[in-house]
């Protein structure tokens, strides 16, 4: 049935090669009904891409809400004018508004907002975000945060063992998941050294994996090596210009 509520929302990024203006591909016709259908049914449909050349005219005229950066392509402006045009006409609106000035204006990270539903359109700037995560967890970090959990896990499992209802492969899966982490070597930290907020700490990548830095140890000492625990260590360096 019918609504004026939002119930449910498509997003499609990227949609170029999707919905093209000459071409007939399967997902053309389904994406112009729902732009012509959906919102009568509560859903909403959001179609990015940064090649507004690329869509069929009738689909623009179908969209009530725009937000339009920065164009490189003059063919790019001139098809969003068109589109703008046509949805301003669809609306029964006239164009007082220099769309063609305010869109070859806009900067980096400015974007031209135009809803049908307002009386003129919005030029804003997107939100600054700032980030306080760390780094990747190196893998004795990743044992240590799950230790807890993994011993949980056992005591759970035990208790449903000695219940009967935990198999012995089961059993067995849970003394291999109580392992514990293990502790940093000499001459290293579990976590890593604290550096001001103005220096970029960057993580090179593991280009070795365990068998092949095993061979290496072992051409290096010139016999066999039995390992008995594999741990992923990482050395500061600073890097300064």
């Amino acid at each position: 049935s019918g609504t004026t509520s939002l119930r449910a929302l498509l997003y499609f990024d990227e949609v170029f090669g999707y919905f093209p203006p000459t071409a007939e591909p399967p997902s053309k016709r389904p994406l112009l009904t729902l732009l012509k259908q959906a919102r009568a049914f509560g859903l909403g449909v959001i179609l990015v891409t940064q090649n507004p050349v690329d869509i069929d005219y009738k689909g623009l005229t179908n969209a009530g809400t725009w937000f339009i950066g920065k164009l490189q392509a003059e063919r790019d402006k001139e098809r969003v004018l068109a589109g703008l045009k046509g949805a301003l006409s669809e609306a029964g609106k006239s164009e007082p508004t220099d769309y063609s000035t305010l869109i070859t204006k806009l900067g980096n990270r400015v974007f031209l907002m135009h809803n049908v539903h307002e009386d003129g359109p919005v030029v804003f700037h997107t939100r600054w975000a700032m980030s306080y995560l760390r780094g990747p967890l190196t893998l004795p970090q990743v044992r240590t945060l799950m230790a807890d959990r993994l011993r949980t896990t056992a005591s759970t499992g035990a208790q449903g063992a000695a219940a009967g209802a935990t198999s012995s492969g089961a059993l067995e899966a849970l003394q291999t998941a109580t392992l514990q982490p293990q502790g940093a070597p000499a001459g290293f930290q579990t976590t890593p050294p604290a550096v001001p907020p103005d220096v970029t700490q960057v993580y090179l990548p593991c280009k070795l994996e365990e068998r092949d830095a095993i061979r290496v140890a072992e051409q290096r000492a010139g016999a066999r090596i039995e390992v008995k625990g594999v741990q992923l260590l990482y050395e500061a360096g600073v890097l300064g210009a």
